[in-house]
């Protein structure tokens, strides 16, 4: 399908491009104070003019009107009888405007080709704008380029939006501004964008290449599934206003008598708080409520006719978002801790996690484990006689890395936050259990003592954690882990004829970097893919065919031939690159599709995974190497094959090592 048949086919017919060039008068907010201070210097032979363009120029100070839009706009209108006064002022705007207005007319004519109708759009919302198909944004909206200027886009963008949340437009923002890769995520945020459907680009960058049409095929390609996550969302964030308002409606009902008979009938004779037991029911009344939303369940429903398998990269990488995520859902917020779960002393809970107050350092004594977890039921914590001694299961605790996330051991909590932000990892030890009582526990946690209350642990994950304990019979069936992410540093090279290796020159790529995702397989096996962002895919691209033919060594001929001809190291890279177990060898990158023929696909490079010294000769291919806590990426795009019999060795090794998409 081409790619006019296929934004046909999803709808993307017309376009809005948000800039202030389409505005046929300037604002005060486009003049400098220079600009300003010249023009008021030299006003004084041009004031009848003044006065008559504008009535008001004698009565209002200049102070004033330096932010006047009328003032600007009789100025601007009246300037040839202003000659270079005028022209002074409107100098810097004017040359501005005219290289932003090459830029639209260019992105309009490729827009046109591409079977899209443009929409010109400035700062003033125009009906049409309202249902177009795809929005092109500027990032400022002004010529100075002043925060207020990036306000004012993240408004009209907004504006646009309101009525199409379930049902959201793509948004690509623009800029010819270098801070557009420091603004772009706060942009996303505030406009209240859905990542899936935003995309951002320099001016220079967005009509170079294939640029363009690789992004407006993109978006087209995922724009159902990801209208799907949108109203997905949508419905969600409407559900819980009205879940909050039904749940608020039952609750306000309740009068102190009815607390009270809850406190003598129950909570009294449990030993549990008034405000702990209020602050459990509440979260599960509001949780019903939520769930009691039907067009929240129709489009969580919907979900399930996503095609993961296609998912496109991401267009903004280094984000801890998932991680922030997988906190969310182990752990519940420090706040909770304010709240006693039992009149006791020590106040403890069924997955309260004690943390040593030392901790990294090492500890001389035995007994000082780095972390203890409390494994006693719930319900004999709250009575004063429901236990003698408390269970407690000790752990150790490590520094959270991509080689430390494990899906094997059910006696782990991949993720915890300590104050400071930091991420780590604790492993259980089913040998290490414990029992004290309460006075023994509260010397630990005391001021001077050598542990402090951590976290709590949300139910779900300490009950299966304790399952996974008591011989791991009868396991609650709960949500899977999700992965981790991991941001890595990828540089990309090539083996020239005088077997150089030469390193391609990708700021994009070095800025942003790359992300190892990392989960489980269906043996709890380690299962890790590289991701990049379609920026620095992109751009990697776009090096890879500016490579000469006649440069590389005589075997990387025919693997730059395929990565010229074919969009295959693109596509991979975009869906994630297996990492695979390679033990420091080395893995051929190849299509997942193999050609009608019967024969092997096109070979585009190789991957690595802590490769031994020995092995860096001058061989091509792409070479993924995990080294410490970071990804390094030797991208050898000549692909040549090994030309020594140290690495046709390691090659050899590799049986079954092939990765492909």
């Amino acid at each position: 399908m081409t790619l006019n048949a296929l934004l046909k086919d999803k709808g993307i017919q017309t376009a809005v491009i948000i800039d202030d060039a389409y505005d046929e008068v300037p604002k005060a907010s486009d003049i400098d104070a220079d600009a300003w201070s010249t023009f008021f210097a030299d006003a004084g032979a041009y004031e009848d003019v003044l006065v008559e363009l504008f009535p008001d120029y004698e009565n209002i100070d200049g102070s004033q009107l330096i932010h006047s839009d009328a003032f600007v706009t009789a100025v601007w209108k009246g300037k040839e009888g202003l000659a270079a006064l005028a022209s002074e002022l409107f100098t810097d705007y004017e040359n501005n405007k005219k290289a932003d207005t090459k830029f639209l007319a260019d992105l309009e004519v490729a827009l046109g080709t591409f079977g899209i109708t443009p929409i010109r759009m400035g700062r003033t919302v125009v009906e049409a704008a309202k249902t177009a198909d795809l929005i092109f944004a500027d990032l400022f909206l002004g010529n100075l380029q002043e925060p207020d200027d990036i306000a004012q886009s993240i408004t009209l963008v907004k504006e646009l939006m309101v009525a199409r949340q379930a049902s959201p437009p793509p948004v690509v923002l623009m800029s010819r501004s270098h801070l557009l890769n420091d603004k772009r995520a706060d942009f996303r945020d505030q406009a209240k964008l859905l990542g899936a459907l935003f995309r951002f680009y320099r001016k220079d960058d967005l009509l170079k290449a294939d640029n363009l049409p690789r992004t407006l095929e993109r978006l087209a390609t995922h724009l159902v599934d990801a209208v799907k996550i949108a109203t997905f969302l949508s419905n969600y964030e409407g559900s819980l206003k009205e879940a909050a308002a039904r749940f608020f409606k039952t609750v306000r009902r309740l009068d102190l008598s009815d607390y009270g008979e809850i406190s003598q009938l129950l909570l009294n004779f449990e030993g549990q708080p008034l405000g702990s037991y209020l602050v459990d029911v509440f979260d599960s009344a509001l949780q019903f409520e939520i769930e009691a939303d039907g067009p929240t369940i129709e489009a969580a429903r919907a979900l399930e006719e996503v095609d993961l398998s296609l998912y496109p990269a991401p267009h903004i990488a280094g984000t801890s978002d998932l991680q922030h995520l997988v906190h969310q859902t182990v752990w519940q917020h420090r706040a909770r801790l304010g709240v006693a779960t039992n009149k006791l002393e020590p106040s403890i809970a069924f997955g309260d996690v004690f943390l040593r107050r030392d901790y990294p350092a090492n500890s001389q004594e035995k007994d000082l484990r780095d972390a203890f977890i409390v494994m006693t039921p719930a319900c004999d914590l709250v009575r004063e006689e429901g236990t003698k001694r408390i269970l407690l299961l000790a752990g150790d605790v490590s520094p959270l890395t991509h080689t430390s996330w494990d899906y094997g051991n059910s006696l782990t909590t991949p993720l915890g936050r300590l104050e400071d932000g930091s991420a780590i990892r604790l492993e259980w030890d089913a040998k290490d259990l414990r029992s004290e009582n309460r006075a023994a526990i509260g010397k630990l946690l005391a001021a001077d003592g050598p542990y402090f209350l951590f976290q709590r642990m949300r139910e779900n994950y300490a009950l299966d954690l304790q399952q996974s304990l008591l011989t791991r019979l009868g396991r609650v069936g709960l949500p899977a882990k999700m992965p981790a992410t991991f941001p890595v540093t990828v540089t990309v090279s090539y083996f020239d004829d005088t077997k150089t290796l030469q390193t391609l020159n990708l700021p994009t790529l070095a800025q942003d970097g790359a992300v190892c995702y990392l989960g489980r397989d269906e043996d709890n096996a380690e299962n890790a893919r590289l991701v990049m962002t379609e920026a620095a895919i992109d751009e990697l691209m776009a090096a890879v065919a500016a490579i000469p033919d006649d440069k590389v060594i005589p075997k990387g001929k025919d693997p730059l031939k395929a990565l010229k001809t074919t969009d295959t190291l693109a596509r991979l890279l975009q869906r994630g690159l297996p990492l695979g177990k390679l033990a420091g060898g080395y893995g051929e990158i190849r299509s997942h599709e193999k050609p009608a023929d019967g024969t092997k696909p096109p070979l585009l490079g190789f991957i690595t995974r802590n490769p031994e010294a020995k092995q860096n000769n001058q061989n091509g291919g792409v070479l993924i190497t995990v080294e410490h806590d970071s990804i390094f990426i030797a991208a050898n795009v000549s692909a040549q094959i090994a030309e020594t019999a140290v690495f046709e060795e390691a090659v050899a090794a590799q049986s079954g090592g092939e990765v492909a998409g």
